[in-house]
């Protein structure tokens, strides 16, 4: 079974930054992807910076930065100076943002908004110049191509990336009904402007859990919580979410908080995990967004179902402590027996 998976985590101090990337690149992980919310960690295009010194072959990049804090201009010219240290090992990915745009006191970007943007970043790299938000746009030192990888959460953000990346990272869940829906959002935007679907590069991001515990839900990044946050973002419409669990998730959403996105307290994990409960989600959660979690024999299981399910290449969102063991067992317990 051809199976992938990327190491992706917050960037942090540089010694465990260095630390873990080392490790996912010598255990034959196949993508680093650094998180971008400056207020809450470490700024990501040092720490990508990092990653391009510290390793020999791996794919790395952002992942994801957002259009809001960050003008094309400047995302182009990181990427390229990256580059310079990395060929052809940089990707960016972008998002419409969240915790990285909250902090810094603005909204996450529209769906047109992101469209722009991605198309004035491509065209800089490229041609040298674009036009951002009707006025010109100018990159003089670098013409190269660097992927382009967009996150995708919803039927309209998945058409997105169908038109204009050359991959995407999907944050929708992987039950079957989830799956299907998302693949074909995907593939009728590719389609609408001529492309082939498996031409884009297609990831899930999913938490990776081994643990033989009952508290499946209390993982250490927020659990169901931070999927209802995603989730709510704009509207709760072509997000593939039975109605009947539309308020609670709506509910549990308004709970979280983003100040504390990624690195939860130990009492905001359990309290996000009551809410859960009583708002009635925690299970509808769980499922659809429990990733590869569970005991070995149940991770190798859940990889091999949803491989029939045409998910076959995995973001794994590491929590922040452990990460070159948590890598590592992974690696001896679940991948190297796929």
């Amino acid at each position: 079974m051809d199976v992938r998976f990327a190491a992706t985590s917050r960037p942090g101090a540089p010694r465990d930054l260095i630390e873990w990337v080392k490790a996912a690149e010598d255990l034959g992980y196949d993508r680093i992807g650094i998180a971008d919310s400056p207020a809450l960690y470490r700024e990501a295009w040092v720490s990508v910076t990092q990653v391009a010194l510290n390793t020999n072959k791996v794919p790395f990049g952002p992942w994801v930065t957002n259009p809001v804090t960050r003008h094309p201009v400047v995302t182009a010219s990181a990427a390229a100076a990256v580059d310079e240290l990395a060929p052809g090992r940089v990707c960016i990915g972008i998002g419409s943002g969240n915790s990285g745009v909250y902090n810094a006191g603005r909204k996450a970007s529209s769906i047109a908004a992101l469209r722009e943007y991605i198309l004035a970043l491509r065209a800089l790299l490229e041609e040298g110049e674009a036009v951002y938000q009707g006025r010109p746009a100018r990159l003089n030192w670098a013409k190269m191509r660097i992927p382009i990888y967009m996150a995708a959460h919803a039927e309209r953000s998945l058409q997105l990336a169908g038109e204009v990346a050359d991959g995407v990272v999907i944050g929708t869940g992987t039950t079957p009904e989830v799956v299907k829906g998302s693949l074909e959002a995907l593939a009728d935007g590719a389609r609408s402007v001529g492309r082939d679907p498996s031409d884009i590069d297609v990831w899930w991001s999913v938490p990776f859990n081994l643990h033989t515990s009952d508290q499946k839900g209390l993982d250490l990044q927020g659990g169901p919580a931070r999927e209802a946050n995603y989730l709510a973002r704009f509207t709760l419409e072509g997000k593939f979410i039975p109605e009947r669990y539309k308020e609670g998730i709506k509910m549990l959403a308004t709970a979280y908080d983003l100040t504390t996105h990624g690195r939860p307290t130990a009492e905001q994990l359990v309290r996000y995990d009551g809410l859960a409960q009583e708002f009635g989600v925690r299970d509808y959660l769980l499922e659809r967004f429990g990733g590869i979690s569970g005991s070995p024999d149940e991770c190798i299981e859940k990889l091999k179902r949803n491989a029939e399910l045409g998910v076959t290449q995995y973001s794994i969102n590491l929590p922040d402590s452990h990460r070159p063991a948590r890598l590592r067992r992974m690696q001896e317990l679940v991948i190297q027996w796929l």
